[in-house]
């Protein structure tokens, strides 16, 4: 029923005589967003599967030991009923502190204490929290849910105490003296509050990791903090605090593990490592990441969600990792209280933030607590006759409407201030309460007065609940499809080719020796060339850049030669805040709007069709050596024929890296010019570091005066000037030189992290191949009569293999069938469309036709020849 529908008294007391009370909600029966994959007969097809195994597993004795043709078909039947799964779709939520996002995540899960709320009296989660599915077996005796703690590696760990140090320096050690126009101002004040919380923050942490105060005393003094000893105090002790938890120090893996039977049981074990615990040992600032693993319907699509502190994180370091996942994720989903979601500015540069960086489609809005009301009913709720609770029905319907129209209004403010130009860029906005749904689930049954005023439905969550099921369908879809027309096919293939010892042929395991020998100079010689190529490229869209280095730095000169005549007081401001005042903070001459050093100094895309034409150029090589002189025609024919489906693979393989490159390289760009409005950019953490020399440079002591304070041999302010002229404006070693220096080799790691990840994953599709061809050709090993009594039971098993085969693949829907065998009758192998992907001019074309002959020798005694040469792919 919705709002707008009132009952009159008499019609309602008929309502509540058949409604007296209402059962707990079933999220069970919601209905999903219509879709292929929930045609799919997901779980007669795992029934189905389960069949299969024991059918083939019930042929299978005592494998002889020598027999790894045998163990190995064994081996692919164990395995039949795991789909390989991509790389899950990440969701983030992101918000502002008290938004609610820990009691959306317990209703989205339907899972009282799975996160830290602010009903449980803690403050608010300042630790990173990821939730994905746990892997296990759900029959084992294992507890049901388990956290995987992971900590800071050494790098991560030595910026993250740097920061806690310098902030709990500029408030313990302040300057001594401070402008007259600045101290009555109240922006000022606010930006002090923000440097007490911090300081407050990297207090509690000394104290925790040096247990207690005077053990911290001890160690903390300003030239400790100055020559870096304290840090070195502080790591010596993490590595204690650590070692204390039994954590594994391994350094790509620094992590503890807890288990519980109930999220309220692991919740008590993780909470000291998410926010501050009175009387346990908090290590939260610690820690990278908290993983929560359980079982869970939603967790099973294939998703994973990641929970990020609230806005206001004091500690760059910190900032930096939560902008790291919300680069990372799929979707961002920004979480804000619906009473200020349109009207807080942090909310909506969040916002455009995140659509610049994902694009419209994969934001979404969620307006928080729409069940809050301010002027609250009041009354005797416990009152049971009839009128009490038509009032109460009354009171609920005007609150209904009052948040319909609420959400309404909201929506209309955030689509102007948010929709894109065309009117297919819509923001989604989801409104929800968390807390009402939590409601319907507390009992089997609620009687009328214990009801919220919002239903299940128009609590929002399960809206919001259907829109993360669909998320991961298409890929669940292609999974599936993959899976029963391609690798449980192959597995009856295989077990063929082991049964049928006759149409086996030597040649297959001529030319698969051939074909693995030339992979091992291909492949590595492949990732060399890309590398080196797309480094060229770099530096190539460089060249302009270096050729106006002369403008920039003459743009940075004068933009450093204002810093210069700033007051030591408001110099040593914007020093301590890494370059940044927000506007309002300090009252300075030029300063009263506030500055941005890093925004003040920030003023490439690669050809991707060097990879598409390198790629053909493996295919080429490969081809060439199937056409042995010493195979059969048939068997020539054959290895060719075979090969196709994994031309495709690899093809596809090689368009995606270069999507991947391109959407790399755009985000480069925005992270180097600010575009996206984050103070965590490129331009920053080239500044910091030099900024924190700059704060710290004191001239050298020569005396203490009465009054006990420092006489420096000169002037301060007038040291730190020419700290600052000698890290900036050195001719030798410009700002500008190293900025430029640093983005190519930062662009350049990105990009051969990528290309090494692909690369990998073609060699194992050219690796596959190679395997595939070595069991077409006989064994090598004399087969035992208990192999050859297995093989003949394999042998009877195919005619109804071949008929469960057909079965599974008839659970996925008919259109999905259909569409496949389409795809599959083509005649020819699709060549990838690099130029709608990646060149959108056109004019490139991922073509080879005519590859020169490269002579190679495979003799990997010798030295190898360089196969891949510019020249190779350059039209002349």
């Amino acid at each position: 029923m919705s709002a707008s529908d009132v009952f009159d008294s008499e019609s309602f007391a008929v309502y509540l005589k058949e409604n007296r009370s209402a059962p707990r909600y079933d999220s069970s029966k919601e209905v999903r967003i219509p879709h292929p994959y929930w045609l799919v007969r997901v779980h007669d097809i795992d029934d189905g599967q389960k069949k299969m195994q024991a059918v083939l597993c019930s042929s299978f004795d005592e494998i002889p030991e020598e027999d790894e043709e045998l163990k190995h078909i064994r081996d692919e039947v164990e395995a039949l009923r795991q789909i390989k799964r991509r790389d899950p779709i990440r969701i983030a939520l992101v918000g502002p502190q008290g938004a609610g996002k820990s009691l959306l995540i317990n209703a989205t899960f339907e899972r009282d204490g799975l996160s830290l709320t602010g009903a449980d009296g803690q403050a608010c989660i300042s630790t990173i929290l990821r939730y994905k599915l746990d892997g296990r077996d759900s029959s084992s005796a294992m507890k049901k849910y388990t956290a995987e703690v992971a900590f800071l590696k050494a790098g991560e760990l030595d910026n993250m105490l740097a920061g806690y140090a310098r902030a709990f320096f500029h408030v313990h050690h302040p300057d001594e003296e401070l402008d007259e126009d600045e101290t009555s101002n109240s922006g000022l004040q606010a930006q002090d509050h923000f440097d007490r919380r911090a300081a407050d923050t990297a207090e509690e942490l000394f104290y925790t990791i040096f247990e207690g105060k005077e053990n911290f005393q001890q160690v903390w003094n300003v030239d400790n903090y100055r020559t870096g000893e304290f840090l070195t105090f502080c790591q010596l002790r993490c590595a204690a605090a650590l070692k204390s938890l039994q954590v594994d120090m391994v350094e790509t893996r620094r992590v503890a593990i807890f288990a519980g039977n109930s999220p309220q049981e692991l919740l008590q074990e993780v909470k000291p490592f998410m926010t501050k615990v009175e009387g346990q040992l908090s290590l939260w600032p610690l820690v990278s990441c908290v993983t929560i693993q359980f079982s869970d319907p939603l967790l099973e699509q294939n998703i994973e969600i990641w929970d990020l502190p609230g806005w206001g994180d004091t500690n760059t370091a910190r900032a930096r990792f939560a902008d790291e996942v919300k680069d990372m994720v799929d979707v961002e989903i920004i979480v804000a209280d619906t009473i200020r979601i349109s009207s807080d500015d942090m909310v909506i540069s969040s916002v455009r933030a995140a659509i610049t960086n994902h694009g419209i489609d994969n934001v979404k809005l969620v307006a928080t607590k729409i069940d809050w009301n301010e002027a609250e009913e009041n009354g005797d709720t416990l009152q049971s006759d009839v009128f009490s609770k038509y009032k109460t029905y009354l009171e609920r319907k005007r609150k209904q409407r009052k948040i319909a129209e609420r959400a309404s209004h909201v929506s209309k403010e955030l689509a102007l201030k948010l929709n894109g130009r065309n009117p297919g860029e819509v923001l989604q906005t989801f409104h929800v309460s968390a807390a009402d749904y939590m409601t319907w689930l507390k009992s089997d049954k609620l009687m009328f007065m214990d009801q919220p005023a919002l239903s299940p439905v128009e609590t929002g969550i399960p809206s919001l609940r259907q829109y993360l099921f669909s998320l991961p369908a298409d890929r669940n879809l292609q999974d599936y499809t993959a899976h029963l027309f391609h690798e449980v096919p192959n597995i009856v293939s295989k077990i063929k080719r082991v049964v049928n010892s006759s149409e086996r042929n030597t040649g297959y395991r001529d030319i698969a020796n051939d074909f693995g020998r030339l992979r091992a100079v291909l492949v590595p010689q492949l990732l060399d060339y890309i590398k080196e190529e797309f480094q060229k490229q770099t530096a190539k869209s460089m060249v302009k850049m270096h050729a106006e280095s002369r403008h920039y730095i003459n743009k940075v000169d004068k933009v450093i030669g204002s810093w210069l005549i700033l007051k030591g007081p408001t110099l040593n401001r914007i020093l301590k805040s890494s370059g940044t005042i927000p506007p309002g903070v300090s009252k300075a001459k030029g300063l009263e709007k506030g500055c941005n050093w890093n925004e003040d100094l920030a003023p490439l895309q690669s050809s991707g069709d060097l990879l598409i034409k390198a790629i053909e150029f493996v295919h080429q090589k490969l081809r060439e050596k199937m056409e042995k002189p010493t195979c059969g025609v048939s068997t020539t024919e054959e290895a060719k024929r075979q090969y196709k489906p994994y031309e495709l693979s690899i093809r596809v393989k090689a368009l995606s890296c270069v999507k991947e490159i391109k959407t790399k390289l755009e985000y480069i760009r925005r992270r180097a010019t600010m575009e996206d409005g984050r103070q965590t950019n490129f331009m920053s953490s080239v500044t910091e570091p030099l900024f924190d020399q700059v704060f710290k440079a004191f001239p050298q002591i020569t005396g203490w005066t009465t009054r006990n304070r420092p006489k420096y041999a000169e002037p301060r302010i007038g040291f730190q000037r020419k700290k600052i002229h000698a890290l900036f404006l050195d001719p030798k070693k410009h700002f500008v030189d190293r900025v430029l220096k640093g983005f190519e080799h930062y662009v350049n790691t990105l990009i051969s992290d990528i290309l090494s990840r692909y690369i990998e994953r073609i060699d194992k599709d050219l690796e596959e191949y190679s395997k595939m061809l070595s069991e077409l050709a006989p064994v090598e090993y004399e087969i035992t009569p208990i192999g050859s009594e297995i093989r003949h039971r394999l042998g009877e098993l195919l005619p109804q293999l071949e008929d469960m085969v057909g079965k599974l693949q008839q659970m996925l829907p008919e259109s999905v069938r259909n569409e496949y065998t389409a795809n599959s009758n083509a005649t020819a192998v699709r060549e990838p469309d690099i130029k709608s992907v990646f060149d959108e001019s056109g004019k490139r074309k991922a073509t080879i036709a005519s590859m020169p002959n490269i002579k190679q020798d495979l003799d990997t005694k010798k030295p190898r020849t360089k196969l891949f040469h510019r020249r190779n792919f350059v039209r002349s």
